[in-house]
């Protein structure tokens, strides 16, 4: 039997498989027993968690591997609309949404590190993925932070919530530890003891699917999205909520961490992937000012990336920024300078070469071109 052929026969039996599943799960009677759930964990962790990143196939090789995603995801989608309908009707074990979570956090960092290098279709297509993906993430931690439950928050809400929020941060720790060098891949488990390994644990060692980073941009993209993740988690009411307020402030830290390194000489990412999660970041920061009461230090971060910029070079790929900063500065949270930025940037506009940006500041429209005048 040719490669081909076994590749449709694979295709094949899991749209049925799925298919049955979806059938099941959409009957408004019928409960949903652990059969179904553990079904539906191992096509998350079959084809979600093992997608392949950037760098080591072609992307036309990948189309198996997209069908059998959207196959995984089409599964997961009936188990949250199940879940929504009648909560009582699903027997959802927090193993069981750990589980999704891993595999969907897993995802999500390998399918991102795609989007740089295709044509626009396909850079929609990994959008539209990461997008559904990241929604049905945030649902399970809603879940799992006892969204449907009647009752206070039992202490098993609170530490699941904690331990996936601990591990994301020990993550980020490690990967950016100045005395530590990483070789990929990486493997982990996000817990409150988080440790990397270099190849995933067998299925008898953890019931957990195993986060598995292939290489720096994976890396990159995880900690970017997980940022995302849960600053949109912690945006929703949730019954643990008093229970977590430490978050914020530690999720604002994440994300300058982030910043300043993604904007540093050592991060190893070309323009079109560090620009996009740059922007990725900074467009955290409203939710992360209103969720934290910060002002400054958040909006302190346009005029370092103005700044980079103008002392800079005119980098291809760059321009998304300049477009960002103008938008941030013409809104209505603008903040003017500190005296600080304000004689920082006028010396930098003295020498800068990067027209793009020095229409940031000079813009009509743009509060700080106003700023910088009324300064003066």
């Amino acid at each position: 039997m040719t490669t081909t052929n076994q590749a449709d026969m694979h295709l094949g039996w899991d749209q049925r498989l799925i298919d049955e599943i979806l059938e099941h799960i959409e009957r408004q009677d019928v409960h949903i027993d652990d059969a179904v759930v553990t079904n539906i964990v191992r096509l998350a962790q079959y084809f979600l968690a093992d997608f392949v990143p950037h760098g080591q196939v072609q992307w036309l090789a990948m189309e198996d591997k997209l069908v059998l995603a959207r196959l995984a995801l089409r599964a997961i989608d009936g188990l949250t609309a199940a879940v929504e309908r009648n909560p009582n009707n699903v027997n959802l074990p927090d193993d069981a949404m750990n589980a999704m979570i891993h595999a969907m956090l897993g995802f999500n960092a390998s399918v991102c590190t795609w989007h740089d290098t295709l044509q626009e279709e396909a850079r929609t297509v990994v959008a539209q993925l990461y997008t559904e993906t990241s929604n049905r993430i945030v649902f399970f931690l809603r879940v799992l932070g006892g969204r449907f439950s009647t009752d206070l928050p039992a202490a098993h809400h609170i530490s699941r919530i904690r331990n996936l929020f601990c591990g994301t941060l020990q993550v980020a720790s490690m990967m950016f530890s100045p005395n530590t060098t990483h070789t990929f891949p990486v493997c982990f488990v996000l817990n409150h003891n988080t440790c990397f390994a270099t190849e995933p644990m067998s299925q008898s060692d953890t019931d957990m699917t195993m986060i598995k980073l292939e290489n720096a941009s994976a890396a990159y993209n995880f900690l970017c999205h997980t940022l995302q993740v849960w600053s949109t988690f912690l945006q929703h009411p949730s019954p643990v909520q008093w229970y977590i307020q430490d978050f914020a402030p530690q999720l604002a830290q994440l994300a300058r961490m982030l910043f300043d390194h993604l904007l540093s000489t050592i991060c190893p990412l070309k323009a079109a992937p560090r620009v996009r999660l740059l922007l990725m970041v900074l467009r955290q920061t409203e939710g992360l000012r209103s969720l934290t009461g910060l002002h400054r230090p958040i909006f302190d971060w346009n005029y370092l990336l103005l700044r980079h910029r103008l002392k800079g070079a005119d980098l291809p790929g760059w321009e998304a920024v300049d477009t960002y900063l103008i938008e941030a500065f013409q809104s209505q949270s603008f903040l003017p300078p500190t005296a600080e930025d304000f004689i920082d940037i006028l010396n930098a506009l003295e020498s800068c070469s990067v027209q793009t940006t020095v229409s940031v500041c000079v813009s009509p429209q743009c509060r700080l071109s106003r700023a910088l005048i009324f300064c003066c």
